[in-house]
């Protein structure tokens, strides 16, 4: 199966990265790459048409790419970070768990510094992610190699090396000079390809059937939680004794959610306690 078509053979992506993954199978470094561009553009796809051919055409063994080492929860990458070994790791949703350190939960803290440091597992890393610039700094500057950015119409670019990414960094943009481009085209998959893909499909189907679930029990947990809120600033202001402002603080809310929920409980039809701040 061919992986994709490039319009520039100097310096070639395929022979680069058939180099990258050799050198880590014979235990030498680990190598980053990044692959973004709008949601539902071909991202995902493309990774794993260059996981398929490398495990077909590099790999000395007759085994296929297994899906364990496809994955989408921060989690479950730190697992295969720390199980894994010179081989090839695939993170489907980048954007879950690799954002800036600074605007994220403790999740996505732990998968950035696992990655800092995992290079001695001397795995190549394939990770889709909406925006290259969303993620973070040390990871950004530090440990990506390669940046490809997917464009509609199954074409793409690619960057290499540190110094290109470096301009792409400085310049805030994709309009650096791409170290090639290209193109890939399903007409040549192979049946086994596809059968492949399906396998895909169904975990990820099945891995967005739990997300959806699991937001709508945290939605559940987030009004229960809001309840109980409301119920003890009603509680506390219906005592007739106690400032809106004093609520506000010991509850840890603002003043003007206190008066909002405060107004709602009057407009019910309970008791119009008045006392000073109300």
């Amino acid at each position: 199966m061919k992986p994709f078509t490039e319009q520039k053979n100097v310096p070639n992506l395929w022979s680069w990265l058939i180099k990258q993954y050799k050198l880590h199978k014979e235990g030498h470094g680990d190598t980053v790459i990044v692959i973004c561009g709008s949601e539902q553009i071909g991202k995902t796809r493309f990774a794993l048409r260059l996981i398929w051919c490398l495990y077909k055409i590099v790999s000395l063994t007759n085994e296929n790419y297994s899906l364990d080492n496809t994955v989408f929860t921060g989690k479950n990458y730190r697992e295969r970070m720390t199980t894994c070994t010179k081989t090839i790791i695939h993170l489907d949703e980048g954007g879950m768990c690799l954002y800036s350190r600074q605007a994220m939960t403790p999740e996505n803290v732990r998968t950035n510094k696992k990655l800092m440091v995992c290079g001695y597992r001397h795995n190549l890393h394939f990770i889709c992610i909406p925006d290259f610039f969303s993620l973070d700094s040390y990871i950004k500057n530090h440990r990506v190699t390669c940046i490809i950015k997917i464009f509609k119409d199954n074409k793409f670019k690619i960057w290499v090396g540190d110094k290109k990414i470096k301009k792409i960094l400085h310049q805030k943009n994709y309009t650096v000079k791409s170290s090639s481009r290209g193109w890939w085209t399903e007409k040549d998959d192979t049946e086994e390809f596809k059968e492949f893909m399906k396998l895909y499909r169904k975990k990820e189907h099945k891995f967005k059937s739990m997300s959806m679930k699991e937001t709508e029990e945290d939605k559940e947990t987030e009004l229960k939680e809001k309840d109980i809120q409301k119920r003890i600033v009603y509680d506390m202001w219906s005592k007739g004794n106690v400032l809106q402002e004093t609520i506000a603080v010991s509850m840890g809310l603002s003043l003007k959610t206190v008066s909002r929920w405060i107004k709602e409980y009057k407009s019910k039809g309970h008791p119009n306690i008045y006392i000073k701040g109300s």
